[in-house]
């Protein structure tokens, strides 16, 4: 490049100009796409360790443990309200209640505080129903062979939304399994509320998941009156 001066002072410039140098940031660009792509797989590896190894590595968060609760405790969901207050165990049936023990089995009866949270009726029975949410340790995944009202002995009842009730709920088990003064655990579960959505509509309480375990000690369940014994 020529530089001269005119007449007037005016700076003036002829000829071919020689490229300019490159800006610090343009050869910061052009020394990286130079580096092979593998580098960057293996600094970012690095730095992924790195990070996770200041938390545990890469191992799964432990899961905090589960509530143990006592009988008399409530357990609280989005859905249910739910109060275990005692257990009874019976080689006979309960009068109002729909299970009976066959000549090897015993009867275990837990008597439970309900009030439905949720804004609709919900069961007793069938998906996203109250039974699907209580479960006997040392059963494998058994729905009470009944639940009914303490106050009616109404089958199966249904919980309309901030009216509490009590009901009984029972199971069958092998005689000799528990005996007066075991504690059992009723395992509490808890339901997740979806929406439908391109085939089905409404709300539904689906995938039950322990939530909270509840010890109760077991009595011994008085035999009812006969008949005679009135006499």
């Amino acid at each position: 490049m020529h530089v001269s001066t005119g007449d007037a002072g005016k700076v003036t410039t002829t000829g071919a100009t020689t490229p300019a140098r490159k800006s610090r940031f343009a050869r910061l660009r052009s020394g990286v796409d130079r580096v092979p792509t593998k580098w960057f797989a293996s600094i970012a590896a690095a730095v992924f360790l790195a990070g996770t190894a200041a938390f545990g590595g890469l191992a799964t968060a432990a899961e905090p443990p589960l509530p143990e609760l006592e009988a008399g405790d409530t357990h609280t969901s989005e859905q249910f309200s739910l109060t275990p207050l005692r257990a009874y165990i019976s080689d006979e049936k309960i009068t109002g209640l729909y299970a009976l023990p066959d000549e090897n089995q015993d009867l275990i009866a837990v008597v439970i505080d309900v009030e439905n949270l949720w804004s609709r009726p919900v069961p007793t029975e069938d998906n996203g129903g109250l039974e699907k949410l209580l479960r006997l340790s040392g059963l494998y995944d058994v729905d009470p062979e009944a639940v009914a009202s303490l106050s009616d002995t109404t089958a199966s009842p249904w919980y309309q939304p901030g009216v509490p009730t009590t009901v009984v709920a029972a199971w069958l088990v092998e005689e000799g399994t528990f005996t007066v003064g075991d504690e059992i655990t009723l395992m509490v579960r808890d339901h997740s509320l979806h929406t439908g959505s391109l085939i089905g509509s409404g709300q539904y309480w689906l995938d039950p998941v322990i939530a909270a375990t509840v010890s109760i000690p077991l009595s011994a369940l008085e035999p009812e009156p006969t008949p005679e014994a009135a006499l």
